[in-house]
């Protein structure tokens, strides 16, 4: 008995060692669940069978139902693998479909057949009707069911394992698995037969059929029909990358087919940083017990790095065309600015220009150079103020009322090199617009100009508020300059207002203010 029982305990290890292994080898935690349930009913089955037939002695009632209890793995495990099968390919959280739990309802059915047999004996009938456990029997309708319904599943688990297989050559993998269960399928066969030999040597009917089990489910693994988490030593050994595995003595664990003889030096020296093997760089990295080392081929990195240089000089070189296409740019929009202000500046002092050039050209004698010079100072003053005025025109449509006293000013002065009595007076506050204050220093020029070598005396009086502004002037001279009065053109909106009477001429010019017909007084 105790050989019987030392043997028992050597298969009970036999099978957790196996679920050991699963647990570390399988991944896909579906597949693992179900190759683990299976493990865990090949543990049942060898216990009840060592309960069986070592500890029960006589007690026939218990020996029958542990006999019935072989029937709960055998039916269930077929269950779970085609279970597996099915979950082979999916994804890490898939669950079975609901309608292939309806499976379980066939496999509790006849396990209850099979538990119930002492009532009814119609999966192991007896002789003379008696139930035993060791007594003779031969099988009713209900073992052939449920040998049906067993071979239907393995038949299943198996064509799905073949479909669902993604291993290169599984055509020829597939007979790993396959040679076990033939086996047991012959042994079954040969069992039913009633062989003598082969009860009497081999007759242990539970541990050849656990074994059988374990074969096929480990010849699957091993087979790649079911993924597995092994092969690490090949699979290194095959890789393209030039490594090696080294334990805390520096000594080469596992190295790749490609892998070069590194020295101890250059190994110490590769733990500060990577080193240059002229067309490969050698990395080191520690790992827990040891380091990996590797080789990189950096060729390509080293021709992108060229080229990357290469295009950052030509891009450099690009920039620097661009920045000076910029500048230039600059430059011009900065002249085609500078000819807009000297444009506008020409349109409205071309007159003035033109008639500068003329005196200049036609003095001919002293006395009237100099008279000329007199008259030319009225209009420098002009061309200088009106410059600056459509230059602060740039930065704003609004200008204040003091430039246009400021432009008054200059001219008024220049008034009096001509032997002109002139006068100025005012009050100017707040802003205009721009082009009104222009218009109303260029409509005052245009007057003096009409009566500059006939009018003997002007009094200015300029009032400037709320964007409004009247410049009044009151003029003496002879009859051709108040003639010449009553001829004056306005520029812009400028409004006029003249009144002449004997020897003097009162003109009222008017910016930003609209005036009727009947506040004008032309005589």
């Amino acid at each position: 008995m105790g050989l019987d029982v030392l043997r028992s305990a050597i298969y009970m290890e036999l099978v957790l060692y196996w679920i050991s292994s699963v647990k570390k080898r399988i991944l896909y935690s579906a597949v693992r669940k179900y190759l683990l349930m299976i493990g865990y009913l090949l543990i049942f089955w060898l216990f009840i069978r060592t309960i069986k037939y070592l500890f029960l002695g006589n007690m026939d009632f218990l020996k029958s139902l542990c006999w019935y209890g072989f029937y709960i793995p055998m039916l269930f495990i077929p269950l779970f693998a085609l279970y597996l099968a099915v979950c082979l390919g999916q994804p890490e959280h898939y669950r079975l479909p609901k309608y292939l739990y309806s499976l379980v309802f066939p496999a509790v059915v006849l396990c209850l057949l099979v538990l119930t047999n002492h009532i009814h004996q119609c999966v192991f009938r007896f002789e003379n009707g008696v139930p035993s456990s060791d007594g003779n029997y031969y099988y009713g309708w209900g073992y052939k069911m449920i040998l049906a319904w067993l071979s239907m599943e393995v038949l299943i688990f198996f064509v799905l394992l073949f479909i669902k297989s993604h291993v290169p050559g599984r055509k020829k993998r597939i007979w790993l698995p396959m040679i076990p269960l033939g086996v047991g399928i012959l042994y079954v066969g040969l069992y039913l037969s009633g062989i003598s030999f082969l009860r009497t040597y081999a007759g242990d009917l539970t541990v050849m059929m656990i074994l059988v089990i374990l074969a096929i489910c480990e010849g699957c693994i091993k087979s790649g029909l079911i993924p597995s988490n092994t092969g690490y030593e090949e699979l290194f050994e095959a890789t393209t990358i030039g490594a090696q595995i080294l334990n805390q003595n520096k000594e080469v664990c596992f190295a790749s087919g490609n892998a070069k003889q590194i020295s101890e030096n250059v190994l110490e020296e590769a733990k500060n940083g990577p080193i240059d093997l002229g067309e490969e760089q050698l990395l080191l990295a520690p790992v827990r017990g040891g380091a990996v080392v590797w080789c990189e081929d950096v060729t390509d990195i080293r021709c992108v790095l060229k080229q990357l240089e290469a295009n950052a000089e030509q891009l450099e070189s690009s920039r620097s065309l661009l920045q000076a296409e910029v500048d230039l740019k600059k430059k011009q929009s900065k002249l085609d600015e500078q000819m807009q202000f000297c444009n506008k500046i020409t349109e409205y002092t071309k007159d003035q220009i033109d008639q500068i050039k003329y005196w200049l050209e036609n003095s001919k004698n002293e006395q009237q150079k100099w008279e000329n010079l007199k008259k030319i100072c009225v209009l420098a003053a002009y061309v200088k103020r009106m410059s600056n005025l459509i230059l602060l025109c740039e930065e704003s449509d609004f200008l204040p009322a003091k430039e246009l006293e400021y432009c008054l000013r200059e001219s008024v002065e220049n008034l009096k090199v001509c032997k002109i009595a002139v006068s100025l007076s005012g009050k100017c506050e707040g802003v205009l617009k721009k082009q009104d204050l222009i218009a109303l220093y260029e409509t005052y020029e245009k007057l003096m100009e009409q009566i500059l070598g006939d009018v003997d005396a002007v009094l200015l009086h300029l009032q400037s508020a709320n964007r409004q502004a009247v410049l009044k002037l009151n003029i003496a001279g002879n009859t051709t300059c108040l003639s010449r009065v009553r001829d004056i053109a306005v520029a812009g909106n400028i409004q006029i207002r003249k009144r002449i009477q004997n020897q003097e001429c009162q003109v009222q010019l008017y910016a930003g203010k609209e005036i009727g017909k009947n506040e004008r007084n032309d005589m």
